[in-house]
């Protein structure tokens, strides 16, 4: 009765991974640092100061234009070096 059991497991195991493969999880594709940096230009207040920034050119408003950058580049920056550590 015993062998009966253990045969019909291994049945059931080699079933089930031809049905949904072995037990194994896949390697995770490692994110590049620049990925991860321009992955900070997704948030919506750095979107909205893009906008701002680009409306400030439209008017010819370059030096607003180009303090807005600035300091989206600076609130970018530290924002991903405190997500990296």
């Amino acid at each position: 009765m015993l062998y009966w059991s253990v045969l019909c497991q291994c049945c059931q195991v080699q079933e089930r991974q031809k049905n949904h493969g072995h037990n194994e999880f896949g390697a995770e594709e490692e994110e590049t640092l620049v990925r991860r940096y321009l992955e900070q230009f997704k948030e919506p207040m750095i979107l909205l100061l893009l906008a701002s920034a680009v409306v400030s050119v439209f008017m010819k408003q370059f030096d607003d234009a180009i303090s807005i950058t600035i300091a989206i580049l600076i609130v970018v920056t530290v924002a991903f070096i405190q997500e990296y550590r």
